[in-house]
């Protein structure tokens, strides 16, 4: 088996930290997703699609928004990243 890896993030803006809990649960069920797929013999394409399925169902992400302005004007990505091996 060949070693990987799979990183997704929450979404740009705004997060409270109250709820990283919840964030990293989110992302750890997508990463999970992801590596499933690709032990299973999928590939990349369809791990990413599945990864971000799962982040854009979950609600508390906003996943498939796309990026968003600081205040500044530069390009704000998300901030909570997991990673699965």
């Amino acid at each position: 088996m060949r070693e990987g890896f799979v990183g997704v993030h929450i979404g740009a803006g705004q997060h409270a930290e109250s709820r990283t809990q919840l964030y990293l649960s989110i992302c750890s069920e997508a990463c999970k997703v992801a590596v499933d797929v690709l032990r299973e013999g999928g590939g990349a394409l369809e791990a990413a699609c599945r990864a971000t399925m799962v982040l854009e169902n979950a609600g508390e992400t906003n996943a498939g928004y796309g990026s968003n302005l600081t205040e500044s004007g530069t390009v704000e990505m998300g901030r909570f990243w997991m990673h699965a091996k």
